[in-house]
């Protein structure tokens, strides 16, 4: 299980994950991107080792884009993980902190892919976090145009349909998530903010459903789900 306190908690991997932070953007201003664009991340892992840079901060800088898409590999080593994550979760958050979000059919700054990607390393890699959390400490004390708390619920229903959407293919039933993330106490069955329990949850209640009790409200009164996560 990857620390979330990865930067903040001091220590090599912290100083490494600053390091490769620092510099992950770094190619963007070079000759052979902005040439060749789809280069970005690759390039600056290129020269991160060639000037002598730790390997893992090569490798945080050259796949801390990752993921781009359904399918494509998500990183694990910690370094990568926790810059990936920073990455995605800035461009989320600075964008929702200003209204700024995806309408029907327009999605101009890739917001869309930006959380599914955020939902796939969190979802490889058991990171134990709530989205809500990872969202106010992304925010921290800057400012947020339309006030940190609507702007954190708009992130939330944002990132559970994107959760909806990546789950499609594995054959996970809307209506079942919905279910398990009504608004409620985390104590309680509803009101689920740790995406990892979330989906455990949403897994236990979809093979339920499908049991001859599932499919008779009648023949049961009270329902708790606890999976071992």
């Amino acid at each position: 299980m990857t620390d979330l306190k990865l930067a903040s908690g001091g220590g090599e991997l912290a100083d490494l994950a600053e390091r490769a932070a620092y510099l992950a953007k770094a190619d963007l201003v070079t000759g052979m991107v902005g040439e060749f664009p789809e280069l970005q991340g690759l390039m600056g892992g290129y020269y991160a080792a060639a000037q002598g840079e730790d390997p893992r901060v090569a490798e945080a800088v050259r796949d801390h884009y990752k993921p781009v898409g359904q399918g494509d590999d998500v990183p694990t080593a910690p370094v990568t993980v926790a810059v990936a994550l920073a990455d995605k979760l800035d461009t989320l958050v600075s964008f929702f902190g200003i209204d700024e979000r995806p309408t029907g059919s327009k999605d101009p700054f890739a917001l869309r892919r930006a959380a599914l990607g955020l939902i796939g390393l969190i979802l490889d890699n058991s990171l134990r976090c709530s989205d809500y959390d990872l969202f106010y400490q992304a925010v921290g004390n800057s400012e947020v145009s339309i006030g940190t708390v609507v702007a954190g619920g708009y992130f939330h229903d944002f990132i559970i349909d994107r959760l909806k959407v990546q789950q499609r293919s594995n054959g996970v039933r809307h209506d079942v998530i919905d279910a398990v993330v009504l608004p409620g106490s985390e104590s309680e069955f509803g009101g689920e903010r740790d995406l990892v329990r979330l989906l455990a949850r949403v897994r236990a209640l979809q093979a339920f459903v499908t049991t001859d009790d599932g499919t008779n409200p009648g023949s049961y009164t009270h329902l708790t789900l606890q999976p071992h996560v």
